[in-house]
């Protein structure tokens, strides 16, 4: 199973990045177009773009029970990230 939109987008120089720049088809016969290309987010972040991994408290078991901890600690929505950001 891959990494589909929404929960991937690249940003780089303030800026998000079209969908064409890192996503593409897959599937049998490719009628799923909206997964992660892994060649293309290679080259976006070899090139300096940041991969902004979105949604993550709805798709790993152990996040969802942290992030549900603490918005019953703090008694406000919460959402979980990544952000993975070449050197320089």
């Amino acid at each position: 199973r891959g990494v589909r939109a929404p929960f991937i987008r690249l940003a780089k120089e303030g800026e998000v990045l079209s969908k064409d720049a890192y996503l593409g088809a897959g599937g049998f016969g490719a009628e799923i177009a909206d997964q992660v290309d892994s060649a293309k987010v290679l080259a976006q972040l070899g090139s300096g773009a940041t991969v902004v991994l979105q949604g993550l408290h709805r798709l790993w078991p152990p996040l969802i029970d942290f992030v549900r901890d603490v918005i019953d600690d703090i008694g406000h929505p919460v959402q979980a990230n990544a952000y993975i950001t070449p050197p320089n």
